[in-house]
């Protein structure tokens, strides 16, 4: 695509837009050029031909791609199919790299049937394979659930739970999909599983008595999973309680009380870690067995007595817990950051990053940012090659004096992320770089960051543009879709580099939460980015109700080679 081209789209606004590049895989250079702007301390550049790359692959067929190949290139509409899902997440097979798994949310809701009824009804699908390197994808179907048990929850039952008399599953896929690979090439799947019992509550009508977090395993790259295992379920909540844990979670959002969960695996050990939250507390469980069996749940934000007593109480008064985060792992070392309300010599809420050697029941704590502003998001990433490396990127929240176009004065709208990295494990931090800051106005939402194999640090954001629908559950605008990468921990990063070769359509004003994830993954080679697009394709086309128009919500991929991402200075 040139640059006449893209001026003549969709795109016409980003030509002269900071800090992105106009057309996907187009920098212009001299007359008309778009200027990049390059954080500390680099001076303004104004970069030629992205390394003479013209050209993308995009889907045209069922998880299919097609262009020219030896780009090292592509963008693949995984789904390709008129059923709405996203909140996509990708394992790549460090031993096979080209073996890719991503999972992805699926459910009922269409624009022919909105409703929040729609979106509790089983849906066959959440999980696709590819073998290419992204190229291709198999078709998506759903990871093997049915006949999992739970028993009824007498303390649920004793607290105003009288639908929590035990269930069977009789369906099969997860929600919140969780995706993560081992050392070994060990392929981990899972989600949210739940009994919900509509109705119940806003915003999804329906309250989720029971439920829990499950993982499987694949030992050959996704083709097939064994048994799930149960991480935790609601039969944990009387324990966790009398350990001194503080569940707000329960009969408010969410299973009771686990959702969003998060997995990671430790490439140097194995463990594999999961985490999932209870609104505002988050908990981790560790696995040393390939997921067959887990250990004591932990808190983010508590530290077992010490001495440890018989029931492992936990104590929870420095740093508590008042914003959600997420984990990593590397090294033998678990990390986490979240937002805290309260922190030794600090001015709160502040983002706290912490590590642990023993599975969360200890953690040694630094605050990396005080005062940060409410609806803040805290990310976390572990350097698999260089021990003691993590990376925090902080999406602050942000209020615009009289509201962004068509949006509320109160609406939290985001317009950049911050990321700081450490090299001794927290106790030093670099100077922050911030990227997504366009001069136009936008929402910066669903970011992720990751380190590679061999230390390259990827971010991943993406950035809505008016006009805005102030009715919107999702983040509302046309989207795109950028990627920057640092090979210095952090020091100096790339230029962005735009994924999707067309904007997204806004979301549908009506759609519930079906997209909250993006995501980023690193190889030797590769930088890959995965997303929630509404861009109508072959097997989703413009469906009937949408407006603007536009397919029903599916996940992408785009794939860039890591040498085309232009050279720090």
């Amino acid at each position: 695509m040139h640059t006449s081209e893209c001026a003549r789209g969709l795109a016409l606004t980003r030509c002269a837009i900071i800090g992105t590049i106009c057309c996907p895989f187009d920098v212009v250079g001299s007359k008309g050029s778009t200027l990049m702007p390059v954080r500390r301390g680099w001076a303004w550049l104004m970069l030629p031909s992205l390394l003479g790359v013209t050209a993308s692959l995009v889907a045209t067929s069922a998880g299919s791609a097609v262009g020219a190949p030896s780009s090292g290139r592509l963008e693949v509409n995984v789904m390709n199919e008129p059923v709405r899902g996203g909140e996509p997440e990708l394992a790549i097979n460090p031993r096979h790299p080209s073996d890719l798994v991503i999972g992805h949310t699926v459910v009922g809701n269409t624009y022919a049937n909105n409703t929040t009824e729609a979106g509790t009804e089983a849906v066959n699908g959440g999980l696709q394979v590819s073998h290419n390197g992204g190229k291709t994808w198999t078709a998506d179907r759903a990871l093997h659930t049915s006949g999992f048990k739970d028993a009824p929850n007498p303390y649920l039952l004793a607290h105003g739970f009288p639908g929590a008399t035990g269930y069977t599953s009789t369906t099969n896929g997860v929600g919140d999909p969780i995706e993560a690979s081992g050392p070994d090439g060990s392929i981990y799947a899972g989600g949210v599983l739940a009994n919900a019992v509509p109705p119940g509550p806003a915003p999804f009508n329906f309250t989720v008595a029971q439920g829990g977090i499950a993982v499987a395993r694949s030992a050959d790259s996704g083709r097939t999973f064994g048994p799930i295992s149960a991480v935790l379920t609601d039969q944990e909540l009387q324990g966790m309680v009398s350990r001194g844990m503080n569940p707000k979670g329960i009969g408010v959002f969410g299973v009771n009380p686990f959702d969003r969960p998060w997995i990671t695996v430790d490439q140097s050990t194995g463990a594999v870690y999961v985490s999932t939250t209870a609104h505002p507390q988050r908990y981790v469980v560790v696995s040393h067995d390939k997921a067959r069996t887990w250990g004591r749940i932990e808190a983010l934000d508590c530290d077992e007595m010490t001495p440890p007593d018989a029931k492992h109480d936990v104590t929870c008064a420095t740093y508590p817990q008042s914003g959600d985060g997420n984990i990593a792992a590397a090294h033998g070392a678990l990390a986490a950051v979240y937002t805290a309300s309260a922190a030794p010599g600090s001015t709160c809420p502040c983002a706290v990053f912490e590590t642990s050697t023993d599975a969360g029941a200890h953690w040694t704590r630094h605050v990396v940012s005080a005062g940060v502003p409410a609806g803040s998001g805290l990310f976390v990433a572990a350097d698999p090659s260089h021990k003691g490396r993590f990376a925090v990127l902080i999406m602050p929240g942000n209020t615009v004096a009289g509201g962004l176009a068509g949006l509320p004065a109160s609406k939290n709208v985001p317009q950049e992320v911050h990321v700081v990295t450490t090299r001794d494990s927290g106790r030093t931090w670099s100077t922050p770089t911030t990227l997504g800051n366009e001069s136009v106005q936008h929402v910066t939402n669903r970011p992720w960051i990751a380190y590679g194999p061999t230390g390259v640090l990827a971010v991943v954001w993406r950035n809505a543009y008016p006009p805005f629908g102030a009715g919107s559950f999702l983040t509302p605008g046309t989207q795109n879709v950028f990627a920057a990468i640092s090979r210095n921990n952090g020091r100096t990063f790339s230029a962005p580099v735009q994924l999707n070769s067309a904007p997204s359509p806004p979301p549908d004003a009506a759609q519930l939460a079906e997209d909250d994830v993006s995501w980023v993954a690193v190889t030797t080679q590769y930088v890959y980015g995965a997303w929630g697009d509404w861009r109508p394709t072959a097997k989703n086309p413009v469906a009937a109700g949408s407006s603007p128009p536009s397919g029903e919500l599916n996940s992408w991929v785009a794939r860039v080679p890591i040498n085309k991402f232009p050279r720090q200075k």
